[in-house]
């Protein structure tokens, strides 16, 4: 799924100047990179926290 393979990306391979994307983030990454013609950040969350897959946050 593109989506997920959105969020694992690093923000700066996409030129984002951002350590970490959000759900809202990756959702509007998927509209304007043409993966999904509209995505809700929610749906983007519950695909990705099915799979464990949490790239906003952070381990210390």
């Amino acid at each position: 799924m593109e989506v997920k393979a959105l969020a694992c990306d690093r923000p700066t391979q996409r030129g984002l100047p951002l350590a970490r994307l959000s759900h809202a983030d990756i959702a509007r990454e998927a509209v304007q990179s043409g993966i999904a013609a509209s995505i809700s950040k929610t749906t983007v969350w519950r695909w990705l926290s099915t799979d464990a897959i949490k790239p906003w946050a952070h381990r210390s």
